[in-house]
């Protein structure tokens, strides 16, 4: 007996919708309505409103206020780069350099106000509202989570600019195990996917469905791309940002970038780089493939897993457990972008409604013998209120 995969949405052609015009899953019923996803803009709003905390608080760390922290360590961005883009990162930078410590407190606190702004409008689009002195406070937030939806999505570009350098992608050397393409970037996309819009609009949800098969292609052939050497053979860029990555971290972490390493070499760099390559593209397929399919749902899931162990053994949780981080790395917002895409259960569907009962025909009108329609077998006409009275009169 054929069985009907879990990840699979109704769509047309399927056992659950048929051509328009009949009844719901008979010949001639509308298209089923894709499956929502498992997580709706509200759901994404309130992740990326805590990546946008979690970053403010790393901004709070006491290395990030040093004086020295724009010229030492955002400037690291400009190593590699082509002149153009190292000139402008450091144009950028020179207004900002003297007085450090402030504009340093000023980025905290615009990143911790992104992520209580969104925070809030997310729960209360979830939750819905609430009498207490909290839940007046989070829909006053959520008054202004469509300006900040922008803003956020302007400040991820800069800093992805800025602080990331394009996510190292114009140097050569930035691979996806050691954090290509960069997390700023993907919290644009989420910006993006974390719209507001009304719930069930097939508008709404057929652009949020093509934007995030955009980001997710982007993201995964990119990479795919990125592991294309063509500064320095394969061995020495992904070496190159192993170490890089391990650097500041703890002995536990660096131990794991350096088995990490011995285990490409065994291997084979070039092996490795065609193989992280092929995977990367096939991941990407997920967004081409029909949502919901048991192999876009799988290729979602690898997705994921490469992701997680990629943010973990490779790229060292990101940096947080080394002085001067200022995110969470790549492997949550990639996690995130995921759950963005996932489709719920078929068990959520919802059912359909039971159809009308037909109206039945009338029968034969009855005839006198001059073949005229006789009265007495007429149904009585409803009985009328007489003028004055409040029963209905009787019949004479």
């Amino acid at each position: 007996m054929q069985t009907e995969p879990r990840c699979r949405p109704g769509r047309p052609g399927g056992r659950h919708a048929g051509p328009p015009g009949d009844g719901p899953g008979g010949f001639g019923s509308l298209p089923a309505p894709p499956r929502p996803v498992l997580l709706g803009s509200a759901g994404v709003r309130v992740g990326l409103g805590l990546l946008w905390l979690a970053a403010g608080l790393l901004e709070l760390q006491p290395a990030d206020f040093g004086a020295g922290f724009a010229r030492l360590d955002l400037a690291q961005a400009v190593m590699g780069e082509p002149a153009v883009v190292a000139r402008s990162i450091l144009l950028a930078l020179r207004p900002f350099e003297a007085a450090w410590p402030v504009w340093n407190g000023v980025v905290a606190a615009v990143e911790l106000g992104f992520g209580a702004v969104l925070v809030a409008g997310g729960l209360v689009a979830l939750r819905g509202g609430g009498t207490g002195r909290a839940a007046r406070a989070a829909r006053w937030l959520a008054g202004f989570e469509r300006p900040i939806l922008v803003a956020s999505a302007l400040a991820a570009l800069v800093f992805w600019w800025v602080g990331e350098g394009f996510g190292g992608l114009p140097t050569g050397f930035a691979v996806p195990l050691g954090g290509a393409p960069g997390p700023a970037l993907l919290y644009a996309f989420l910006a993006v996917l974390a719209w507001p819009g009304p719930a069930g609009g097939e508008t709404v949800e057929a652009w949020r469905r093509t934007t995030w098969r955009l980001s997710w292609l982007v993201v995964w052939w990119g990479s795919a791309l990125a592991m294309v050497s063509w500064t320095l053979p394969a061995a020495v860029v992904l070496r190159a940002n192993l170490v890089e990555n391990a650097i500041g971290q703890p002995a536990l972490l660096r131990g794991w970038g350096d088995a990490l390493a011995s285990a490409i070499t065994r291997v084979g760099a070039n092996q490795v780089a065609l193989a992280v390559g092929l995977v990367a593209v096939a991941i990407g397929l997920a967004a081409v493939l029909p949502l919901g399919s048991t192999a876009s749902c799988l290729l979602l899931g690898s997705g994921v897993l490469l992701g997680v162990l990629a943010w973990v053994f490779a790229q060292d949780l990101g940096g947080l457990a080394s002085p001067g981080g200022t995110d969470v790395g790549l492997g949550p917002p990639l996690v995130l972008l995921a759950l963005a895409g996932w489709p719920r259960s078929a068990s959520a569907r919802p059912r359909a409604a039971a159809p009308e009962p037909e109206a039945q025909p009338a029968g034969p009108a009855v005839r006198d013998r001059r073949g005229q329609p006789d009265p007495r077998a007429q149904p009585a006409p409803p009985a009328q209120p007489a003028p004055g009275l409040s029963q209905p009169a009787g019949v004479r």
